[in-house]
């Protein structure tokens, strides 16, 4: 059977970071990177620094008792006197060091280890580290930091405070994807870029833009019928003084006009079936106008107007185009081999 300070030093050195050292006063010393966290004289006894409150319940239930040497200090000597009388001396002190968590020697800034301070300085960069160290924090659910860091997992909850602290001050930038991403944004996979390749549009890209065709004719016919009835009732006196403000149904009939001749040259691109290809260096170009940013790629003389979302991952490299030649609709795109 091992022996009480075998078993100490198997359970303690199994924690990340511990190291078993000869202690100056004899026994062996356990460190977590420079910090003494405690020691151990043979099989009989362990001298161990706890904060005030822990030292306070150990004390009070019967765990440890105060240092012989030193009793006015936080040092505190594990003894259970019930499980020594039961099992024997060593198996006591082995019990009672075991049962303590990692982080109970950290009773302040300057306990913790050398890491754990430098991240708290340049990562959190408090005004006050000794004191920021001892005031709840809502992020850690309104706890101190010494209470989280000397809680069982201290450790991973501390590393994952700092990870999302970092995160947060110093969000990574998102990698601008590729031309394989503006498939899902232009509504096209390999099977539409093999038809179009062909020179045909493809059958799925066909009924999404017959969609599309349909609204702009109702769009139309509802601004060109809403245009002539505003006029009629302008001039038969309905709304106001007769023929005032005949300016809005006519602009909503132009606006119609605009909107079915767009219509009736998509209708034309279905109806015909015919993809046309232009290829050659992608460029970006943002333009302003009365309602607000126009955003567009350029290519081989081209242009198209796309959404934001399309603009932000377009890749300023040589590119193949496939689009409708009369309503200049854009179909596809991948890079020009």
């Amino acid at each position: 059977m091992k022996t009480a300070g075998a078993l100490i030093r198997d359970a303690v050195t199994s924690w990340s970071g511990v190291e078993a050292l000869p202690h100056r006063f004899g026994g062996v010393e356990y460190r977590y990177g420079r910090k003494e966290m405690g020691h151990v004289h043979g099989d009989r006894l362990a001298d161990l620094p706890l904060p005030r409150r822990i030292y306070d319940e150990v004390i009070a239930s019967g765990r440890a008792q105060p240092h012989h040497v030193l009793p006015d200090t936080r040092l505190g000597q594990l003894l259970d006197e019930r499980s020594r009388r039961r099992r024997g001396r060593h198996r006591a002190v082995s019990h009672a060091v075991r049962a303590l968590p990692v982080g109970l020697s950290y009773d302040g800034f300057g306990s913790l280890p050398e890491d754990v301070q430098q991240r708290i300085r340049t990562v959190i960069e408090p005004a006050d580290p000794v004191s920021w160290v001892q005031t709840p924090i809502p992020a850690l659910e309104g706890k101190t930091f010494l209470d989280v860091i000397n809680s069982a997992d201290g450790k991973a909850a501390v590393a994952d405070y700092f990870a999302k602290v970092e995160a947060f001050e110093h969000p990574s930038p998102k990698p601008k994807p590729g031309a394989e991403d503006l498939g899902h944004l232009l509504h096209f996979d390999s099977a539409d870029l093999d038809s179009n390749r062909a020179g045909l549009i493809s059958a799925s890209q066909r009924s999404r833009l017959w969609r599309r065709d349909m609204l702009q004719l109702v769009g139309a016919s509802a601004c060109l019928i809403g245009g002539i009835v505003f006029n009629v009732g302008l001039f038969a006196g309905w709304f106001t003084a007769r023929g005032k403000g005949a300016g809005l149904g006519v602009a909503l009939m132009l606006l119609g006009v605009l909107i079915g001749f767009a219509s009736t040259l998509l209708w034309l691109d279905l109806a015909t079936g015919q993809v046309s290809t232009v290829q050659g260096q992608l460029q970006m170009v943002v333009t302003a106008s009365r309602s607000g940013l126009v955003h567009s790629i350029q290519v081989g003389g081209l242009s198209f107007t796309v959404s934001v979302q399309v603009y932000d991952h377009s890749p300023a490299t040589p590119m193949r185009v496939y689009y409708l030649r009369r309503s200049q609709t854009l179909l596809a795109l991948e890079p020009a081999m």
